[in-house]
């Protein structure tokens, strides 16, 4: 019984930490293992595999002041078992708290309009952050990405929602920006018209003028008279 209790099996990536009387030991790996029964014990076991973690939709305000819920997933690997152990109370919980720091914040210096147009660099920005802090507790983070983006086009934010009141207020901002586009074009076919029409008139003007002329020519070849060109008699 004492020999069953002693045997630790681990699967392939998979890591357990082994602490002997309250301190860490070693490190157990992928096969067969054995411990002190009442001395040793497993303090934790966990995966070594990247893992996914979903960031909860949370409140945030642009630099505009438009209230938002903008949501993440997160992809990550333990790198240092003992430090994720050891080093923080609940890794996964830390992770999750600090991206929707960073989320908030990197929100809150863009526009309402800009975080439409910046899941990129939000993207990289969050990454690079990230990781600057979770390396501390042996986390790599890989990838904060949209769910919904294909293979490689990874993207941090997974959804942003804006209020229904911003909602409402951004459809009437299109509606009004599609009526000016349409005043607009309306005006500039009508002075596109005006300004054939005076185009017409000016050069049926011009061509009356150069028939007069060539009439009179003929008439003052017949005569023997000179004569003078419409045009050049308008002052």
């Amino acid at each position: 019984m004492l020999a069953v209790s002693s045997v630790r099996i681990i699967s392939t990536g998979e890591e357990a930490l082994v602490e002997r009387l309250g301190r860490f030991e070693r490190r157990l790996h992928p096969g067969l293992s054995f411990v002190i029964p009442g001395i040793e014990r497993v303090s934790i076991y966990a995966s070594i595999r990247e893992q996914v973690l979903d960031v909860p939709p949370q409140p945030c305000i642009t630099s505009d002041n438009a209230p938002l819920s903008a949501d993440a997933v997160v992809f990550f690997r333990i790198k240092d078992l003992a430090r994720a152990r050891y080093a923080v109370d609940d890794f996964r919980a830390c992770v999750t708290n600090l991206v929707l720091t960073q989320l908030r914040s990197e929100i809150g210096q863009l526009t309402l309009d800009q975080t439409f147009a910046a899941r990129e660099r939000l993207n990289q920005k969050l990454l690079e952050e990230a990781n600057a802090v979770a390396a501390g507790w042996g986390i790599d983070v890989t990838r904060i990405e949209a769910r919904e983006s294909d293979e490689r086009g990874a993207r941090p934010v997974r959804d942003i929602h804006p209020s229904p009141e911003i909602v409402s207020s951004m459809e009437m901002q299109m509606a009004a920006e599609r009526k000016k586009r349409a005043a607009i074009l309306q005006s500039e076919g009508e002075k596109a018209a005006l300004i054939n029409a005076a185009e017409g008139r000016r050069e049926a003007t011009v061509l009356g003028a150069r028939g007069e002329q060539e009439r009179l020519q003929m008439e003052a070849e017949r005569t023997g008279q000179p004569t003078h060109s419409p045009l050049e008699m308008r002052p």
